[in-house]
């Protein structure tokens, strides 16, 4: 189900599951409402109205095979919104590493807006009164060496000792910090020879315009470190 006019259309994604870690967690719900206008999309509600969470721009050049936009969202600020040939499959990607695959679904009844809205930063000497947490948490990070007596997840207890630290490749360049980038230039008809990368090792068709560029996911880090509480 969506919602359109002339300059937009709205689609509903529900949350499939959650890849961290290379491990699937399929114990997930919720989902978002998707406003595509021109090469932008956003978090929005029904109504095609964004949520705050950012926007996101289309690379025109990185594949033909999929559809990516980057920018801000309610994962973050260079997360990336990665789409199949009809919208109907979604991945987001963190930069973190994590993965989010959604599925274009009809909404549930009375769904009205996103299950995930950044919320709004206090402004300075402004006074909020007391809000119980709801189901559905934005991300905290732990202190690296200083875990606190309650998890602000709510999933981890005290334990007393220090945290393992686990590296976990970007799932992204798995690892390498650089990432394919095609540009699938026009070679007006013209046979032109295959051109040889040595980043592959192997020899690509010129029509591809193969290359490779710094990974936007990790930013060339190569990955990220987990802390694991035992």
């Amino acid at each position: 189900m969506h919602i359109s006019n002339c300059f937009s259309q709205t689609y509903y994604y529900q949350l499939t599951k959650e890849i961290r870690g290379g491990r699937e967690n399929t114990n997930v719900n919720g989902g978002q409402f998707i406003t595509f206008q021109g090469e932008t999309c956003f978090e929005s509600d029904r109504q095609g109205r964004s949520v705050g969470n950012g926007l996101m721009k289309l690379d025109r050049y990185e594949s033909k095979e999929y559809k990516t936009y980057s920018g801000g969202c309610y994962y973050g600020n260079n997360a990336l919104f990665r789409f199949n040939d009809d919208q109907s499959l979604l991945n987001i990607i963190t930069n973190a590493g994590r993965v989010y695959v959604y599925r274009r679904r009809t909404p549930p009844s009375g769904a009205t807006t996103c299950s995930l809205i950044k919320r709004p930063e206090p402004s300075v000497n402004t006074v909020f009164p007391t809000i119980t947490a709801s189901p559905v948490q934005a991300q905290v990070t732990q202190p690296s060496h200083t875990p606190s007596s309650t998890s602000a997840t709510g999933i981890h207890s005290t334990t007393g000792k220090q945290p393992t630290r686990k590296w976990i490749d970007c799932s992204m360049c798995h690892g390498s910090g650089r990432m394919v980038y095609d540009t699938h230039p026009s070679t007006y008809g013209i046979n032109r020879p295959d051109v040889y990368c040595s980043e592959c090792g192997r020899y690509w068709p010129a029509s591809f315009g193969h290359s490779h560029i710094t990974c936007k996911v990790c930013h060339g880090k190569r990955g990220y470190y987990e802390d694991e509480y035992r």
